[in-house]
């Protein structure tokens, strides 16, 4: 039988460490980007035209990404044999932003940690539940750029779009490997039983479908977002290469070495979209309109998230802060 492994202890500079990393890179990032431009330029970009289209927008993204969420989990968590109902899912979620802002790992163990105790089944099974609606996102991501490389403006995409229908291939073929109906043997087999890939390996294909289509409009919806920050500033983007931009943002935004990609989504944001030119004044568009959009959208979806993590979960701020040490420790 299975059971939990008791946690390694992480020594107390480590621990720091993982906390504070995210606010150094973040601010040494904004701080070499601010003395690139001038910052009463880039804030007079930001004007009511920009509030009137980005704050309904977040508004509105704010609910309904929490609303998949939660739909989502509902829907795994079945098929770790435990049962939850959404509102109760999306105020676990909602509690988890308050720590994924700062770092997406901590985020994802502090609410596989509230899943367990609100299932009361073990935390590989949930952590396992955790990681199948991340690798979905990451499939539907890889998809959306072999989608986006097809529509992609002057550039030649067979070579690029080779390259990631081989990673959805990979992803897809460790699928197949976890489900397969028959023992594989030697350490394929074990790497198969552990209690982490057990979501996967049970989920039935029909609910596969249906988190496949769940995260489809998660993943959408943030683009959605990103567009609308470009939009709100009069950028146009060829729509192939504002997904595959999105995608690459997505991406190096997630990684835990920012708070919320906050300087590494900023520097991947100008490099991706830099290129572009303004139709109506036929050169490229003005970094600091672009960097206004960026961080615009950035810190929308930190106070987004922030403010959905205080309304929606406030009676599970102190649970998430003790599973949060329980992460760390």
């Amino acid at each position: 039988m299975e059971s939990d492994t008791e946690p390694r202890t992480v020594s107390p500079v480590r621990r720091w460490v993982r906390w504070i990393l995210p606010f150094v890179v973040s601010i040494a990032l904004l701080s070499w980007l601010f003395a690139r431009f001038d910052f009463s330029a880039v804030l007079s970009k930001i004007d009511l035209r920009v509030a009137s289209i980005m704050l309904p927008t977040l508004f509105a993204y704010g609910a309904f990404s929490l609303w998949i969420e939660a739909q989502s989990m509902v829907r795994v968590m079945a098929s770790s044999g435990a049962s939850i109902d959404a509102w109760t899912c999306a105020r676990i979620k909602a509690a988890s932003y308050l720590f994924a802002i700062v770092n997406y790992a901590i985020g994802a163990g502090v609410l596989a940690i509230l899943l367990k105790r609100r299932t009361k089944i073990r935390l590989a099974d949930t952590a396992g539940a955790v990681a199948v609606i991340s690798v979905l996102d990451l499939v539907i991501l890889l998809f959306l750029t072999a989608v986006g490389l097809v529509l992609v403006t002057g550039q030649e995409p067979a070579l690029q779009m080779g390259i990631v229908l081989g990673g959805v291939g990979l992803v897809a073929g460790g699928f197949a490997v976890l489900r397969a109906p028959i023992a594989l043997g030697g350490p394929i087999e074990k790497i198969r039983n552990f209690a982490l890939f057990r979501a996967i390996r049970t989920t039935p294909i029909p609910t596969l479908v249906e988190l496949l289509g769940l995260r489809f409009l998660f993943v959408g919806g943030f683009m959605g977002v990103a567009a609308a920050a470009l939009v709100a500033f009069h950028v146009s983007i060829p729509v192939g290469d504002m997904i595959v931009g999105f995608t690459a943002v997505a991406l190096v935004a997630a990684l835990p070495v920012a708070v919320s990609g906050l300087g590494t989504g900023q520097e991947t944001w100008l490099a991706v979209f830099g290129r572009y030119i303004n139709p109506e004044t036929g050169v490229s568009y003005d970094p600091a309109t672009l960097l206004a959009s960026s961080l615009v959208l950035s810190f929308g979806m930190i106070f987004m998230r922030a403010g959905v993590g205080i309304t929606f979960a406030r009676e599970l701020t102190g649970e998430a802060m003790k599973a949060a040490r329980e992460v760390d420790s």
